[in-house]
């Protein structure tokens, strides 16, 4: 009952972070110099932008705004794009899955690494694995994801010929798999296309590896630290002396005990993924929210712009209350 409790209260201040997180966003895009009008219409006359204005709303007292906005989202519009004309709802609902996808399969990579290294350099602290487990972090976190992204391409595309072309999420000879989810290897099998889901998960790995090795060094740190934290504890100690294997104690009790900050940071990763791949996705030519975002921010796309930051907010706080519900399974002391 606690847990229930506590997870009620987690989700009444989601809400209210959510909405923290709007109401910023929209003052401060209504604030900052720049005309939406003026990026769509270079060279019109006074009359003709002021006519624009009146139209968008755009004339109107920024309350009158930010009534109209909020009493929008309370019915589920979004308002439209200044530059697809199209309804931000859909248009992020069209490119959502496309990063969300890309950013799972990122963050699985990263962990399927991360963990056993990290664990691994615990365990043998002060080793040569344990050095180059370090030393193989610092470097990843000093890639920059775009230099990543071009290393990987020149090297697995041009020269060797066995990546998939930096050209979105299918050949173009392909047709999407009819959406249920919008993640084309899910809908792929879901309805049989075997052959659509080996293309989309060829056209992912590029893109993917790119993301896992910029993220996997928090991952490898966290893992590493709280395991060298675990280990010293008294209850480590204890199930040696009672004759327990090191298997068990390494990853039924250090690894167990461990999870709970692990989890924390995979969870900021994947948010991160999902909203900060701009560069990577601008490369692979990949249709995510990250262009949307780019394309939004360069034409002074004021609902774009906010459309995309609600995208962001709830993504952040969805994976930080799922992480939440998450501690109750893998620890019991939380649920009590």
């Amino acid at each position: 009952m606690k847990f229930v409790t506590y997870l009620a209260k987690r989700t009444v201040a989601s809400v209210f972070a959510v909405l923290g997180a709007l109401c910023l966003i929209f003052f401060i895009s209504h604030v900052l110099p720049g005309n939406p009008v003026l990026s769509r219409a270079t060279g019109a006359s006074l009359g003709t932008i002021q006519q624009v204005e009146q139209q968008l709303g755009l004339n109107r007292p920024i309350g009158a705004q930010f009534v109209d906005y909020f009493s929008g989202l309370a019915h589920g519009d979004l308002g439209d794009s200044y530059v697809t004309g199209r309804s931000v709802g859909s248009d992020l609902a069209q490119r959502a899955p496309a990063s969300i996808e890309l950013a799972l399969f990122a963050t699985l990579l990263a962990l399927l690494v991360s963990v056993p290294l990290g664990i691994y350099a615990a365990v043998h602290q002060g080793k040569l694995v344990d050095r180059i487990a370090r030393a193989l972090s610092s470097l990843a976190v000093s890639m920059p994801s775009f230099w990543v992204a071009l290393l990987l391409i020149y090297v697995f595309y041009f020269k060797l010929s066995v990546g998939a072309a930096p050209l979105g999420r299918l050949d173009a000879s392909l047709t999407p798999p009819p959406s249920v989810t919008g993640l084309y290897t899910v809908d792929s099998l879901i309805d049989g296309q075997f052959g659509t889901f080996v293309n989309a998960v060829w056209h992912l790995v590029l893109p993917a590896v790119t993301l896992a090795i910029v993220v996997t060094a928090p991952l490898v740190r966290i893992t590493r630290a709280t395991m060298l934290e675990v280990l010293t504890q008294p209850f480590i100690t204890c199930g040696r002396a009672l004759g327990l294997s090191e298997r068990q104690v390494i990853f039924h009790d250090a690894l167990r005990n461990s999870l709970a900050s692990v989890l924390t940071v995979a969870g900021l990763v994947f948010g991160y993924l999902v909203s900060g791949s701009v560069l990577v996705e601008q490369i692979f030519a990949w249709p995510g929210i990250g262009q949307y975002a780019f394309s939004a921010l360069t034409n002074n796309d004021i609902q774009g712009i906010e459309g995309f930051v609600l995208v962001v907010a709830v993504t952040y706080v969805g994976v930080n209350w799922l992480v939440d519900l998450l501690y109750g399974v893998i620890d019991p002391r939380v649920r009590v």
